[in-house]
């Protein structure tokens, strides 16, 4: 049994994530081997220690203001900027501070990037890099920090969940936040479970009225948020978007199926917005993202956008209860 006082965000490395590793076919061993060796390490004086070097770049960067966190990862490590992704906002994302991670957002050319981002690279040595060595060239000369990890070889990523994990906990005490908890995601959980209390007792789930619906869309919003009620969908976004500030973030919550087309087209929108805005976008497909980054939307910074988009299911599944 996985040890039952380790969040799910650190568990990587438990059997919770090791017994898919070893049915993928992964080598075990290997790659605890270098797990430990890189925790050896976050063991030593702080000057050379990669845990906490890494979680006093991410913690001071957040504090002088540069608190999106960007990461760019080559695609062989695609997948670990989501697990760093939950692993960040989840932990750091409370009291009104945390660092919001922004993965796998389009690549734009240096000036797209505001003085609100620092910047982590993960690549492996064996892959070619006359990209990212250009858009590094470019962030640097443009005053942004910005941090290399090249990892030797891909059972070196073993290491790179313990350094993330140290380094975690430590922007956590740079922030003088928790780290270990996340009490809005359990807030999120009682208000549901109030709301189908509701639905069991009177039949119906509570749903507010739209502000706008055309063309077989509808619009749902705070008016406070929005000014003016709308009087179409496209003039509430473009409302929503107006609304945004130097230093606020873009997320883009789609509870739709995560198939490619979706995919590509919900980018396209957040490099657009990006370049016209100048602002961070992320992208978070529910229910998914209440478990990576919904901490972070409840507690963090209150620099959020959001535009939550859902559709009509093709099949309405039934539910117990």
């Amino acid at each position: 049994e996985a040890p039952p006082d380790v969040g799910g965000r650190y568990s990587a490395l438990t059997v919770f994530g090791l017994v898919p590793a070893v049915l993928h076919g992964v080598d075990i061993g290997e790659l605890l081997a270098r797990a430990v060796d890189m925790a050896e390490r976050c063991r030593q004086v702080p000057e050379e220690n990669p845990g906490l070097r890494l979680g006093a770049y991410i913690g001071e960067a957040a504090r002088a203001g540069r608190d999106k966190l960007t990461i760019f990862t080559s695609s062989r490590l695609a997948s670990f900027g989501d697990w760093a992704e939950q692993l960040l906002a989840e932990s750091t994302g409370k009291q009104g501070t945390g660092v919001v991670p922004v993965v796998g957002e389009p690549i734009g050319e240096p000036a797209a990037y505001a003085d609100d981002r620092c910047f982590v690279l993960l690549t492996l040595a064996d892959e070619p890099d006359t990209e990212w060595q250009r858009l590094e060239d470019g962030l640097v000369e443009l005053g942004h920090p910005f941090l290399h990890i090249q990892l030797p070889a891909s059972l070196d990523v073993g290491g790179e969940f313990v350094r993330w994990e140290v380094a975690t906990a430590a922007a956590g005490m740079v922030l003088g936040i928790d780290p270990f908890d996340q009490p809005n995601v359990q807030e999120s959980k009682d208000a549901t479970k109030q709301l189908l209390a509701e639905a069991r007792d009177t039949g119906n789930l509570h749903t507010p009225a739209p502000l706008v619906a055309t063309d077989g869309m509808a619009l749902y919003a705070d008016p406070d948020a929005l000014g003016d009620t709308p009087v179409s969908v496209d003039g509430g976004i473009r409302q929503l978007l107006a609304s945004s500030r130097p230093g606020d973030y873009f997320a883009l919550l789609a509870y739709l199926p995560q198939d490619r087309d979706a995919e590509a087209l919900l980018q396209r929108i957040r490099a657009r917005v990006r370049d016209s805005l100048g602002i961070a976008t992320t992208l978070g497909f529910g229910p998914r993202f209440l478990h990576s980054t919904g901490q972070l939307h409840k507690g963090g910074p209150d620099t959020g956008v959001y535009l939550q988009i859902t559709a009509e299911p093709s099949k309405d599944l039934p539910i117990p209860g």
